[in-house]
C-alpha cells in the first residue's frame, strides 16, 4: 500500500532565556582563571588584555564581553519573494551568528510552508539557479489529471523535492559551507510575504 501519511505531534517550543553583557574583574598577571567555557555557555572577561586574547582570536570572540546563552536561540526571519525563485538568505544567517557572538555548533534554517523550501548550492553563477528552476519546471509541470484545487500542485511537488530545512555546522563563528554554496529559501508560488526559522544550538 502506497501514500502519504501524517505523523506530525504537537510541539511546544519554549523561549530560551538570555543574560547580555556579563562582566567580571580580572587580573591581567598569569592566564585569566574567568574566561569560562562550560556546557553551553560562554562567558568572557573585560580585563586581562594580554593573557586572553590568544584565546579569544582562536574562539572568533574578539570582544571583552559577550552574552551569556543556555545553549540555544530561535529566531524568525520574514522576506517577500518573487513569483518563483531562490532568496539568498546566508547573509542574514551568518548577522545573527555573529551578532551573538556565536563560535561552534549548528545551525538549522526551516521553512513553515508547503510550496516553498530551503536548499544548499552554488551562489557564484546565477545560471546555477536558472537551471535549477527550469529543471524542476520541466520535471513538475502541471497535469491535468490534478485534484488540488488551488492549482499549485506542482508548487507542493517542487517543495517537497527541495525541502523544508538544512542544518550547518558553524566553525570558529562561520557558517561552514563550501567556497561556492550559499543558502536560499525557495520560492514556488509567490510573490508572497513568507518566513523561516533559524535555531542555532551552540556547542
Amino acid at each position: 500500500m502506497t501514500g502519504f501519511f501524517p505523523i506530525t505531534h504537537s510541539i511546544s517550543y519554549q523561549k530560551p532565556t538570555h543574560v547580555d553583557r556579563v562582566k567580571f574583574p580580572c587580573s591581567e598577571k598569569g592566564p585569566c582563571s574567568q574566561v569560562v567555557y562550560a556546557h553551553m555557555r560562554t562567558m568572557t572577561t573585560e580585563g586581562c588584555v594580554r593573557s586572553i586574547v590568544p584565546y579569544l582570536r582562536e574562539a572568533s570572540l574578539l570582544s571583552w564581553h559577550a552574552p551569556l546563552y543556555n545553549g540555544s536561540m530561535i529566531k524568525e526571519f520574514s522576506l517577500s519573494t518573487p513569483h518563483e525563485g531562490f532568496v539568498p538568505i546566508t547573509n542574514q544567517i551568518q548577522d545573527l551568528i555573529d551578532s551573538h557572538y556565536i563560535n561552534e555548533g549548528l545551525a538549522v534554517i526551516y521553512c513553515p510552508h508547503t510550496t516553498a523550501g530551503i536548499t544548499i548550492n552554488e551562489n557564484a553563477d546565477p545560471d546555477v539557479v536558472h537551471d535549477l528552476l527550469l529543471a524542476l519546471d520541466s520535471t513538475f509541470s502541471d497535469d491535468k489529471r490534478f485534484l488540488h484545487r488551488e492549482g499549485n500542485s506542482a508548487a507542493h511537488l517542487k517543495a517537497s523535492v527541495m525541502g523544508s530545512s538544512v542544518t550547518v555546522p558553524i566553525i570558529r563563528g562561520k557558517l561552514a559551507l563550501g567556497m561556492w554554496q550559499g543558502i536560499y529559501f525557495c520560492e514556488f508560488d509567490g510573490p508572497r510575504r513568507r518566513t523561516f526559522v533559524c535555531k542555532i544550538m551552540q556547542g
